[in-house]
């Protein structure tokens, strides 16, 4: 009861127009967390949203109120679209002040913000705006003074249509923020997303997505086999996104690693047990023949994606096809000799 009579009583007083020299921003901050923190979440937005009201009513800036409300705004794509100048308000803002004398929790508030800026800017201004790159060290050695002002004015020039009142480029990165967050968040990186959100901010959305799979009759069969344990779950989780419409070449593989998607290679589809050992025994001849079996399906799925992976499937395909256990009645003909 108490708390949501501060609650009342805060909503009353902002918009009332309060002397700045009266206000804190860490007012509105604090209360909408204790409001969170005892899940009224609706309760908590709205004093966040008054408190931002009033302080760019007043003229000032409080770095943890302002991430609170952007941060609400980027985890509702609908409500992005409706208080899209408020964000980029918010989000310039935040970016201006990098380099203002900010206390260690409103210098970690900015790290994600910054080291997402990272991944799209020239390294020239990046560069010239951090002793460190942000998205290596977060902001642990303080930014160049006039870090912040540099910031904003490279996102200034980014704007493709400078005549209208919205900055284009901006409101895609945020959008693209509001998405990666949602969908490749990673608390354990700076950039608080891993490899593939970190690759969508660079270059949005790719013309082309599918993952891997190891469900394939044929390649079962040729797979788990005695001798040499291999499962399913030896495969890893995968997505494969392609970015044709940027550049034939640009392609990115990724692989579920320890709990995160990192970038990586086609070998790294292959289960470790099927990437050495090949001696001339017998089970490294069952080896051999299992590992060309996997690549056989890896490249076979990506063929028609990449031409770099139709080169690749047809030379492992021709080699496949002179072994017997590849060929018409393989099931029969499969026998540790006939790999030899």
């Amino acid at each position: 009861m108490a708390r949501l009579a501060r609650y009342i009583l805060l909503c009353l007083l902002l918009p009332a127009g309060i002397a700045a020299q009266e206000w804190e921003g860490s007012v509105a901050f604090r209360e909408g967390v204790a409001l969170a923190e005892a899940g009224d979440d609706s309760a908590a937005v709205a004093v966040w949203r008054a408190g931002v009201d009033q302080m760019l009513a007043i003229g000032e800036f409080d770095v943890r109120l302002a991430d609170a409300y952007l941060r609400h705004l980027l985890s509702e794509s609908e409500r992005l679209d409706e208080e899209i100048a408020l964000a980029i308000d918010l989000y310039v803002n935040l970016l201006y002040n990098v380099d203002a004398l900010l206390s260690p929790e409103e210098l970690d508030v900015l790290t994600p913000h910054v080291a997402q800026l990272t991944l799209v800017a020239p390294a020239g201004v990046v560069n010239d705006a951090f002793q460190v790159d942000p998205l290596t060290a977060g902001l642990s050695v303080p930014p160049r003074a006039g870090a912040g002002p540099l910031l904003v004015a490279w996102w200034r020039s980014q704007d493709p249509v400078p005549a209208t009142r919205s900055n284009e480029r901006i409101v895609e990165h945020l959008r693209r923020v509001a998405h990666v967050t949602a969908s490749y968040a990673d608390e354990s990186r700076i950039s608080g997303v891993d490899d593939r959100g970190e690759i969508f901010l660079r270059y949005g959305p790719p013309e082309e997505q599918i993952e891997v799979t190891f469900d394939d009759p044929v390649l079962i069969d040729m797979v788990y086999r005695p001798g040499v344990a291999v499962s399913l779950s030896d495969f890893p989780a995968n997505e494969f996104w392609v970015f044709g419409h940027i550049d034939r070449a640009a392609w990115f593989l990724f692989v579920r690693d320890r709990g995160t998607y990192r970038v990586a290679e086609t070998i790294d589809l292959v289960p470790r047990q099927l990437r050495s050992g090949f001696s001339a025994g017998t089970r490294g001849r069952i080896k051999a023949g299992m590992a060309i079996a996997v690549m056989q399906n890896i490249f076979r799925q990506l063929a028609p994606l990449h031409p770099d992976f139709a080169m690749r499937y047809a030379e492992v395909d021709n080699y496949a096809m002179r072994m017997p256990e590849f060929g018409t009645g393989r099931l029969a003909n499969r026998t540790s000799s006939s790999l030899a």
